[in-house]
């Protein structure tokens, strides 16, 4: 069985100079304007349990991002479920979930869409390449 790391009550943004960035239990969504001064200097992200929604294009373009942990399961999703778009250094996702969690709460439920129709891959992560999803039940890598 794999673990989250430790769940810590805040959400923390770590930033590429050292430094972290934290929100208090008060902040319960994600969206652009609150990335948007971190947004070239992102690192990597851990959304505290209170965190109950992210919106569409929240993490867009943080080209620096290369993890993210998400330890509210049901976490929702803005309505495209595109939250990671073109985050290309993007390689692993920590979920405090199980790969069924995921696939229900993931783009357009269904964890393996992989552009076979045309159609984004989960969460928008980016044209091409692959990224680790580290389940309470395993990992999976989504290539796309």
């Amino acid at each position: 069985m794999v673990q989250v790391p430790y769940i810590a009550p805040v959400t923390t943004f770590h930033l590429s100079n050292g430094t972290d960035v934290t929100f208090d239990s008060s902040v319960t969504t994600i969206d652009s304007e609150i990335v948007a001064p971190y947004k070239e200097t992102l690192t990597s992200i851990y959304l505290a349990p209170n965190v109950t929604r992210v919106d569409d294009g929240a993490f867009q373009d943080c080209t620096l991002l290369s993890s993210a942990t998400i330890t509210n399961p049901s976490m929702e999703l803005g309505d495209n479920r595109c939250i990671f778009a073109l985050c290309d250094n993007l390689s692993d996702i920590y979920y405090n979930g199980t790969s069924e969690d995921w696939a229900y709460y993931g783009y357009n439920g269904n964890l393996y869409n992989i552009n076979t129709s045309g159609t984004q891959p989960p969460f928008c992560l980016r044209e091409e390449g692959s990224c680790t999803i580290h389940f309470t039940d395993g990992i999976a890598t989504v290539h796309f």
